[in-house]
């Protein structure tokens, strides 16, 4: 039986229901920051989404109460980060870890429920430059030498499952990247893996809490925020008839070149750069156009297209499209660490 878990649990994801060294609730208080208005700290087990509950009682919920929450935890019960989670979301709770803060596990889960109401629920999650986010797959934490039932183990294991579940049926509202559900999610170890670049903030859809910084839009600018973004988008953009997507590359290579240029949409200036593949490749042409009038202390508004196979980078004739901004620190070499950006 022992044997038999142990090889399970190297193979799938399974979840912490039991953690032994944890005891002791999260404790959620107000806190005078103007990061937040609760701090949630110390270890996270069964029942803590209550006491969100408790503070919607008091306060309301939604976008007119404004609450947010510092989270600093080692994490705990990987269920009940799911259920911090939905709380968050459903009541509309930002979250946020400050700089010199931890937030590991079943904590980092909850933290990617950060969200704020308006209209719509919008994903809502920021961390300091400083701050530690880790995160690895669910597991259990059985007892040495114990024995288990097997009904027991086999609950343990679909819980795991639908936990995993419902944050890839999430992917979209939570905008967050295929490739962080695999590298992070599904990351199988008991130690956490740690967000450090701005490539793998950017594939979470973290915010980084840093001041404005004034980026000219140069090619190799523009260049590393457009290798980022068709990294967290790309694979929105694979067709299923022919299973080709856009490939975008940093530089020219045997089969592709990279071309740019200004234009203009309804008036505005934008600045297009674009990789355009040869037809014996299976790549789609890649696009990504910045909008120059926003500045740089603002977010940059921006547009990703693709073409057919070596087809030229026009937008009006673009296969599919995606819109959104983005910060400037997407303008920085994607391998930057964050704790750089606040030197």
């Amino acid at each position: 039986m022992k044997s038999g878990f142990k090889f399970l649990a190297t193979t799938i994801a399974i979840i912490i229901l039991m953690p032994a060294p944890f005891a002791m609730a999260a404790d959620i208080r107000p806190v005078e920051s103007k990061k937040c208005r609760y701090l949630l700290s110390g270890p996270i087990v069964k029942g803590d989404d209550e006491k969100i509950d408790a503070i919607v009682a008091k306060n309301g919920d939604g976008v007119d109460a404004g609450n947010s929450i510092c989270l600093n935890s080692p994490g705990g019960n990987y269920l009940a980060g799911k259920q911090l989670y939905d709380a968050f979301m459903a009541d509309g709770f930002a979250t946020y870890v400050r700089k010199g803060d931890q937030c590991h596990s079943a904590c980092a889960i909850a933290f990617l429920g950060g969200s704020q109401w308006g209209d719509f629920r919008h994903p809502s999650r920021m961390m300091e430059p400083g701050a530690v986010v880790g995160f690895h797959a669910p597991y259990v934490n059985l007892e040495p030498g114990k024995e288990y039932e097997a009904k027991y183990v086999s609950t343990l294991t679909r819980a795991a499952f639908g936990i995993v579940s419902s944050l890839i049926t999430d992917q979209e509202s939570l905008k967050i990247s295929r490739n962080f559900l695999t590298d992070y999610i599904l990351f199988d170890s008991d130690e956490t893996r740690a967000i450090q670049t701005v490539e793998d903030a950017a594939h979470a859809g973290i915010a980084i809490d840093t001041k404005p910084k004034k980026i000219p839009l140069s090619p190799e600018a523009i260049t590393h925020a457009c290798e980022t973004l068709f990294g967290v988008y790309g694979s929105n953009f694979i067709n299923p008839d022919t299973a080709t997507s856009p490939d975008f590359r940093t530089e020219d290579t045997e089969f592709s070149k990279n071309t740019s240029e200004k234009f203009k949409i309804e008036s505005a200036s934008w600045i297009r750069i674009s990789t355009q593949h040869e037809w014996e490749t299976p790549n789609q042409t890649a696009s990504c156009a910045f909008r120059v009038e926003n500045g740089a202390n603002d977010d940059i508004d921006v547009v990703l297209w693709s073409n057919d196979v070596a087809e030229e980078p026009k937008l009006e004739s673009a296969l599919q499209t995606l819109k959104t901004s983005v910060p400037w620190w997407y303008f920085v070499p994607k391998d930057t660490r964050i704790v750089d950006l606040g030197k």
